[in-house]
């Protein structure tokens, strides 16, 4: 059984942790999921978030990379989230600065760029909720108003396409809304009977049809959020004890084909073309996946990231064809050149400029 994590007490008197050597220091509100992890042993997300306290310090370099955010008219500029915190390039990759600013040192799990204004960004923190910056990421503002005072861990953070103050927020506490670009969060987990949000999506063409990818499967919302309904038909149920063998990690819609969207989990890679209904096995052939994205044009390509590489489906036929080795947590495709890909994996960030037929680490990723 997954249990939910409770909810810390008031005599829970910690003030400050030093872990390792990674030298992260936690305010006694963001040392919940640790000491829930302490208690409920068991439990297989307390058990994955301890392991991001005990594990971050041991990687070199950028650690885990989560994911990759391209400028929509800037391609050369790239922000990249890792457990070291988040990066940016102007220059295509060649020169790497890491992004502080009063973001502090905490591991970035999602970033999300204003498509009306591209020097607006939000990310999502490992430890202490939401930041927004509005000047390309030179200094940061914690946002995290009207979320409980226990929620730290934002996995995602989305941006409604047609209306960019509209924000979602996944999180291992539920899921939360802002429609003031973050200035105030509601929390809106109605029906949302998994706490744990992973990842969630917003309809580019129909902004009122909202998903929530969690440790129990894929949930769907056509008012905006303020109601949810499971949205697994066709995704395969497993016992409930093996609740993580159902998590749903991210979403990708097609832009070309309305109500077409992909779901990455645990068990494989799904598609829907009727807006979440009814949903499709690619039946890829490493099923553990990790992070999904569409490219649109004439020949759309689908690529999905693996524990064990990066594949990509080029025809309707579903056939695959493996591109490299890594996990692939993040994948990110140049607006302008078909061809280029970036990864980002366990080891760092590699980039394909032939469609992955060879690939080039950023050594000065550091």
């Amino acid at each position: 059984m997954v249990r939910h994590l409770d909810r810390p007490q008031q005599n829970d008197r910690v003030e400050a942790l030093r872990i390792s050597d990674w030298g992260l220091r936690i305010k006694r509100k963001n040392l919940f999921a640790l000491q829930s992890a302490i208690r409920n042993p068991r439990s297989a997300i307390a058990l994955l978030l301890l392991s991001f306290f005990l594990m971050a310090g041991c990687q070199k370099g950028v650690g885990t990379i989560y994911s990759i955010a391209i400028h929509p008219t800037r391609p050369e500029v790239i922000y990249l989230s890792s457990e070291k915190g988040l990066y940016k390039t102007v220059d295509g990759g060649t020169l790497w600065n890491r992004i502080e600013g009063g973001l502090g040192t905490f591991p970035v799990l999602s970033i999300a760029i204003s498509p009306a204004l591209p020097s607006i960004l939000y990310v999502g923190t490992f430890s202490d909720g939401v930041y927004r910056s509005t000047d390309a990421g030179r200094s940061w503002l914690l946002i995290n108003a009207g979320m409980r005072d226990y929620v730290s861990v934002v996995n995602a953070v989305v941006i409604d396409q047609k209306n960019p103050h509209i924000l979602y927020a996944g999180t291992t506490m539920g899921s939360y809304k802002s429609v003031d670009n973050g200035v105030m969060w509601e929390r809106i987990s109605t029906g949302l009977n998994s706490v744990f949000v992973v990842c969630m999506a917003v309809d580019p063409q129909n902004p009122s049809l909202v998903y929530a990818g969690t440790s129990g499967g894929v949930y769907k919302s056509s008012n905006g959020g303020q109601r949810w309904t499971p949205s697994n038909n066709g995704i395969i149920e497993r016992e409930r004890e093996h609740a993580m063998a159902l998590g749903v990690n991210a979403f990708a819609f097609d832009p070309a084909t309305p109500g077409r969207l992909f779901t990455a989990t645990a068990q494989g890679l799904y598609e829907s073309r009727d807006g979440g209904e009814r949903w499709i096995d690619r039946k890829i052939p490493d099923p553990f996946v990790l992070s999904v994205a569409v490219r649109p044009g004439t020949q759309p390509s689908l690529y999905a990231g693996t524990n064990r590489g990066l594949y990509a489906s080029r025809d309707e036929k579903g056939g695959w064809e493996k591109l490299s080795e890594q996990e692939v947590r993040a994948i990110a495709l140049d607006p302008n050149r078909p061809e280029v890909i970036y990864i980002g994996t366990g080891s760092g960030l590699f980039k394909t400029e032939d469609g992955g037929k060879g690939w080039t680490r950023f050594e000065s990723l550091q």
